[in-house]
């Protein structure tokens, strides 16, 4: 079974991927900080990671950088409200496999992680 983990600070949204993801067949693990999140990853590496950039205790890019150092062969798909031009820069960058903004229609989260998944070596840019 695939297992997504999420790193998103807020519980409503954890739980919405959570019920997305269990209801299509994934494996799903979630955490609600980076260090948390960096801390599951260590225990055990998921086959994607589901990204939220705003969190409380280390942003997202340096989320990223620590572990593409780590593992650069890792699929992200990154999540945000915030999408600005230096931050999708940052993203391509470090090789991430999917952007989507916030909210995110479950149809669009699926197709974002499967792609990212199927084609690992594939950017496939911003979704909302």
């Amino acid at each position: 079974m695939t297992e997504v983990l999420a790193i998103e600070d807020n519980p409503d949204i954890l739980s919405y991927y959570k019920q997305v993801l269990s209801d299509n067949g994934y494996k799903f693990r979630g955490a609600e900080t980076a260090i948390a999140g960096l801390e599951m990853i260590k225990e055990s590496w998921p086959d994607l990671l589901l990204l939220d950039l705003a969190l409380p205790d280390l942003n997202g890019i340096e989320f990223l950088e620590r572990i593409h150092k780590m593992n650069s062969s890792l699929p992200v798909v990154v999540v945000t409200a915030y999408p600005g031009l230096e931050v999708r820069q940052s993203c391509e960058d470090y090789e991430v496999k999917g952007f989507l903004l916030k909210p995110v229609d479950p149809d669009l989260l699926l197709r974002a992680i499967s792609q990212a998944l199927a084609r690992p070596n594939h950017y496939s840019g911003f979704s909302h």
